[in-house]
């Protein structure tokens, strides 16, 4: 199951659509903003990628299917191709056309050595950065094709974003913050040290958001060697966060980069999700202006 809300209401969402996939668990989405593709990951039985076109957020319309190897968990793209993370797999899907997407290339990958799943995975520059113990870094010269150029043992958990040759890397209570204008030969500037575990990060203008312990931490990274920490969310009163809650945030920019509205969203382990819409007019002080509690199916 999967929701969409209409965010130009921001203080009364409402649900423009909901998509009923059996069998489906979206561990990860990315959008192609060209012609508003929806690339999904599937964790569960029927492992595989759906793509869904959201040209119309009323009528999503599901175009196309494609089964992969082993349970999927996360997805990146670069150009036409959609590359998925897989358990011990590297799918690689041309999706010039969503209608005829097409699979061209899904090695065996042991991730790290370990056993690991491939965890979060970006593209930036050409390049594909994919993470689970170590970090992978593919060259995506030929795209449908991605040549591994290294593998950075023990160097991260999750990609935050990109700004420029700059790249924010999470591994642990760690946010690694580094020089990649030499893609296979990324070199720290700065470890930005956490009381707790990060969850999730995310990179808008020139700000990071480091969601962690139910509370959202933004950070000015101008100077990305010496990140200046500006505010923090208050988080949801009167919630219990236990090992199996779910965290994630998102950022929305205007067409200036700027950040204008911070989305941070607790998921649980009994599939209820809660979201958390802050106005970020004056980013040294976010402003809740929602919460929103999508209904579950059961």
């Amino acid at each position: 199951r999967f929701a969409f809300a209409r965010a130009h209401e921001i203080k009364e969402p409402t649900l423009a659509k909901r998509v009923n996939l059996p069998n489906f668990c979206a561990w990860q989405i990315a959008l192609r903003r060209k012609d508003m593709t929806l690339f999904l990951a599937n964790e569960e039985e029927s492992h595989g990628a759906v793509l869904i076109d959201a040209s119309d957020p009323y009528d999503l319309k599901i175009v196309h299917r494609q089964p992969l190897a082993s349970y999927v968990f996360t997805v990146a793209l670069w150009k036409d191709h959609a590359y998925f993370g897989q358990n011990y797999h590297l799918g690689v899907l041309d999706a010039a056309n969503p209608l005829k997407a097409k699979l061209v290339y899904e090695p065996f990958q042991n991730w790290d050595g370990s056993g690991q799943r491939c965890q979060r995975m970006a593209a930036h520059n050409g390049y594909l950065y994919t993470t689970s113990g170590s970090t992978l870094v593919w060259d995506l010269t030929e795209p449908g094709s991605p040549t591994p150029v290294a593998n950075l043992k023990d160097f991260a958990y999750d990609v935050a974003g990109f700004d420029g040759t700059t790249g924010f890397f999470i591994h642990g209570k760690t946010m690694k913050v580094a020089d990649v204008s030499e893609p296979s030969k990324p070199s720290v500037v700065h470890e930005l040290a956490m009381p707790v575990r990060i969850n999730t990060g995310r990179i808008a203008g020139k700000f990071m958001f480091l969601n962690q312990g139910g509370a959202v931490h933004i950070f000015d990274v101008k100077n990305p060697k010496a990140p200046k920490f500006i505010a923090a969310t208050k988080g949801m009163k009167g919630f219990s966060f236990n090992r199996m809650t779910r965290f994630s945030c998102a950022v929305e920019v205007d067409q200036t980069e700027k950040p204008i509205r911070l989305y941070q969203a607790y998921g649980r382990r009994n599939g209820t999700q809660t979201v958390l819409c802050y106005d970020l007019a004056d980013i040294t002080r976010p402003t809740l202006l929602s919460t929103y509690e999508p209904p579950i199916i059961s």
